[in-house]
């Protein structure tokens, strides 16, 4: 394969109608004399050529690298569907300023965590943007304050931070299983310290949540979506043996409503109501309906990177769509 020719500033000044000096103030966040449409149009030729700066020579001369560092939690955040698509959004947003990003998957382990923080500002980043909570948050916090590097994060756990609001739509996720099936219905969650700490407090959260919780355990050696996926196939065939009057299951993701869906279209269940919680492509085409919230990665995308260089105070929550196959539940079956 014959290797790809690399794009020079005077390629990107002849396709903007520029001078190379006015092309390369602009794209190392230089002042520069043109307006914002201009800037705007000279960094979309300079991404749609693949223009590529050279980082080592900025960090050599001291200049801003305009280097973005996208922080996965771990790696298996990165196996679920919403994140790898929030991630690629993000990488190609920041590209589209101008910026050069690259994606860093953490470590579980909190000492692990930090020196990979430490290996990315090594490499020139000059933001970060953290997608999930890391382990040793506050420590690696605080080593970002000092070094007085900016960060973003989608999660509250951060001060600066633009999420989901993921609370409130499992809500009405629940209220849509409640009335489906008449309150005879379970919620299964492998973490009942997290749902007792951040669904039952919540102002929309209805009394009869109380004495829904089941606990439910990811099962196998095999990827995250894989062991969810056995867990809900086995968990809903358990359940219902137990239980033959239960009529609905609430899971935590998309990848154990999956696999409780297949379990209930293989055995011919058409009376049953499952509800994930993060619009799995997979089950748009699935023949067995199961209600989720649909996470707007593009929306949430879009606003971490705009607001990744705004210093200010930003605390932005994204509203979930509630869906089945993609089409949008009709706010009268869960409000």
């Amino acid at each position: 394969m014959t290797p790809r020719k690399k794009v020079t500033l005077k390629e990107i000044a002849v396709a903007a109608n520029l001078a190379v000096p006015t092309v390369s103030q602009i794209l190392n966040g230089k002042k520069n004399f043109c307006s914002e449409q201009k800037v705007k149009e000279v960094k979309q030729i300079a991404h749609d050529l693949g223009y590529v700066p050279n980082i080592g020579y900025r960090i050599m001369t001291g200049q801003e690298t305009n280097t973005i560092g996208v922080m996965v939690s771990s790696s298996i955040a990165m196996q679920e569907y919403f994140i790898r698509a929030q991630v690629l959004k993000l990488l190609d947003g920041f590209s589209r300023k101008g910026c050069v990003a690259f994606c860093q998957v953490m470590e579980h382990a909190a000492a692990g965590a930090i020196n990979i923080v430490r290996e990315t500002l090594g490499r020139g980043a000059t933001r970060l943007v953290f997608v999930g909570a890391p382990c040793g948050m506050e420590e690696i916090f605080d080593l970002l304050d000092k070094k007085h590097i900016p960060y973003i994060s989608d999660t509250e756990i951060c001060q600066r931070y633009v999420t989901f609001d993921a609370e409130t739509a499992r809500i009405r996720l629940y209220n849509y299983l409640d009335r489906k099936t008449g309150g005879n219905f379970k919620i299964c969650w492998p973490n009942d310290t997290y749902w007792r700490q951040n669904i039952l407090p919540h102002a929309a959260a209805p009394e009869y949540l109380a004495d829904k919780l089941v606990k439910i355990t990811p099962q196998g050696n095999g990827s995250y979506y894989d062991n969810c996926f056995a867990a809900g196939y086995e968990f809903v065939k358990e359940l219902t043996a137990r239980d033959p009057q239960l009529r609905g299951i609430a899971f935590p993701n998309d990848s154990y409503a999956h696999g409780a869906a297949m379990y209930l279209y293989e055995n011919g269940r058409d009376d049953f109501y499952l509800a994930g919680c993060n619009g799995d492509s997979e089950l748009r085409r699935f023949p067995y309906p199961v209600a989720t919230g649909f996470f707007d990665t593009g929306k949430i995308a879009e606003l971490m990177v705009e607001r990744s260089f705004d210093n200010g105070p930003c605390r932005l929550s994204v509203p979930v769509e509630l869906q089945i196959r993609g089409k949008a539940i009709p706010e009268n079956e869960y409000m």
